[in-house]
């Protein structure tokens, strides 16, 4: 499906029905990212309507000359949620830069979220502001690679801690893909110019009283963890992991604890509500 926003083209993908769990990718990857390691958590459960958005300039979607900070995508999404969950309260799923926008997103409208789910968030906009790990890599490939692949294993060692035959194939399959379609020619820009939000300082002012719970990786060399435990006190119901042997793509190296632990946000959002508790 697309719906066009300030120019733009919005291409986004709803699966099920009920309450609405909204999908924000990272950094210029595409829904897919998202949708691969979601899905497999929600098999199982009913009373969901998962959305699934491709930022503009990413994935399927199209910019406009109405983004240039991260201001306007963050008023993009805000105005996608006006127009496709309208007022209703929605949980909240953001990875890396997904993460990041959802953190503002979060501070400026936190009475419409229920509940946040932050995957490996980016919490510094500038690199060079970042508290990050040196670069290890615990698994090393054992396997030959196709020299057409060149290229995308090349990107695909960039962020591995585990770098096996598995790891490889899911990078292909969830993330490559959505590389690939980006809007090179917006992404250089808009990186280079509108990357951070105005009130990216305010993040540890937020005040959250519903369920969240950060996934960090330990060997993430690309946003770290330490940065986004220092907002754990802007959090009252705050959970937060660091998780060994990942990196920043934790969910295709750690799969089954990325699953549990979301399983696990999801029932504890769940029984907040049954409690009575303000989520």
């Amino acid at each position: 499906m697309n719906i066009a926003i300030n120019g733009c083209s919005i291409h986004y993908e709803i699966i099920g029905t009920g309450r609405p769990v909204l999908c924000l990718h990272g950094f210029p990857e595409d829904h897919e990212v998202m949708l691969h390691c979601i899905e497999p958590a929600f098999s199982a459960l009913d009373g969901y309507q998962r959305i699934y958005l491709d930022l503009p300039g990413m994935g399927k979607s199209t910019p406009s000359e109405a983004i240039q900070t991260a201001d306007d995508m963050l008023a993009i999404i805000q105005a996608f949620i006006q127009q496709v969950i309208k007022n209703e309260p929605f949980l909240l799923v953001g990875q890396s830069y997904g993460g990041y926008l959802s953190l503002g997103l979060t501070l400026v409208d936190q009475e419409k979220v229920d509940g946040l789910f932050l995957l490996c968030p980016c919490v510094k906009a500038d690199r060079q502001h970042r508290t990050l790990p040196e670069k290890q890599l615990r698994e090393r490939p054992q396997f030959l690679v196709e020299e057409t692949e060149a290229a995308a294993f090349s990107d695909f060692m960039e962020m591995a801690v585990i770098a096996n035959e598995r790891t490889w194939t899911s990078y292909k399959k969830d993330i490559l893909p959505g590389l690939l379609r980006a809007d090179e020619g917006f992404v250089t820009n808009y990186q280079a110019n509108g990357y951070e939000l105005s009130f990216e300082s305010a993040f540890n002012t937020v005040g959250f009283d519903k369920p969240v719970t950060f996934l960090t990786g330990r060997q993430d060399d690309c946003v770290g963890y330490q940065d986004a435990f220092a907002l754990v006190p802007a959090f009252s119901r705050a959970t937060f992991l660091v998780v060994d042997n990942a990196g920043h793509n934790l969910q295709i190296e750690q799969p089954v604890l990325f699953q549990e632990t979301f399983k696990k946000w999801l029932t504890h959002v769940n029984e907040s509500k049954e409690k009575g508790t303000e989520v």
